[in-house]
């Protein structure tokens, strides 16, 4: 005889709470101010084109059309599908100015998302797909560095405060301000 019924063991547990607040446009500029210019360019182009982090890294400077002004990305969740998911997006003058900075930058990279690292083990060179390529993890270290330098969530808990992925809730959110059909919003930032 069981005091407790053992099924009550496989059931699905409830979602936590959410933690972490959302970004707000404030402080995403306070955060933006901090950085430094390849880490501000790529907060742009997630902001603007709302694609994620692992997507960003390895958009291509040969996937810019710059005369039609516009990125085609491969959303890396759909990479494995019998049709992988291609999406192009036509650039508004923010997103175009912050494409056409990482494409005009010093730093001779095929990759937009890019930076001149101050070292490199043979284990990070290894890792890499371009020596000045950046990797999704230290995107997500270097944003968290600029975000606490700034400032611009001190007021909440370090487990309260938005992350590089956030970004992408500010843009939808932006988005949907402006009167673009959720439709759009939902097919550009890869959801269901």
């Amino acid at each position: 005889y069981r005091e407790t019924n053992p099924a009550n063991e496989l059931q699905p547990k409830e979602a936590e709470a959410r933690v972490r607040q959302r970004h707000t446009w404030e402080g995403f500029q306070k955060v933006r101010a901090a950085a430094p210019a390849w880490l501000q360019r790529t907060m742009d182009i997630a902001l603007y084109s709302l694609q994620r982090r692992g997507d960003l890294v390895l958009m291509h400077i040969d996937s810019v059309n710059q005369d039609e002004r516009a990125v085609q990305v491969l959303q890396q969740k759909t990479r494995n599908y019998a049709k992988p998911v291609y999406i192009e997006i036509k650039a508004g003058e923010a997103l175009w100015s912050s494409l056409r900075a990482a494409i005009k930058s010093d730093v001779p990279c095929p990759y937009l998302v890019h930076c001149r690292p101050k070292r490199i083990t043979p284990k990070t060179r290894a890792a890499k797909l371009h020596p000045f390529a950046v990797l999704p993890g230290y995107l997500s270290k270097q944003f968290t560095k600029a975000r606490d330098e700034s400032g611009a969530y001190d007021h909440l808990k370090p487990a309260e405060r938005p992350t590089f992925h956030d970004i992408r809730a500010l843009g939808i959110l932006m988005y949907f301000k402006a009167g673009y059909p959720v439709e759009y919003i939902m097919a550009l930032a890869g959801h269901a």
